[in-house]
């Protein structure tokens, strides 16, 4: 149960910075040329996870792979 408590915790923190970086009108994509793998909102998405759990690099992205995808 705790797990799923969790998860919720998280996902209402990506919800929320989702809205922050709607309203704050941050472009999609910085130009037409750029990767389109990860835009700017999912970039700053996983930088603004990756800073409040106060993982390192790699350990976060080793918890972001070790995690199933639903």
């Amino acid at each position: 149960m705790a797990n799923t408590r969790k998860e919720t915790q998280l996902i209402r923190f990506v919800k929320r910075a989702l809205n922050v970086i709607k309203k704050a009108r941050i472009p999609l994509r910085s130009s037409k040329f750029s990767n389109h793998i990860y835009n700017n909102h999912v970039h700053l998405v996983l930088h603004m996870l990756r800073v409040k759990s106060g993982m390192s690099y790699i350990r976060f992205f080793e918890w972001i792979w070790s995690e199933p995808l639903y």
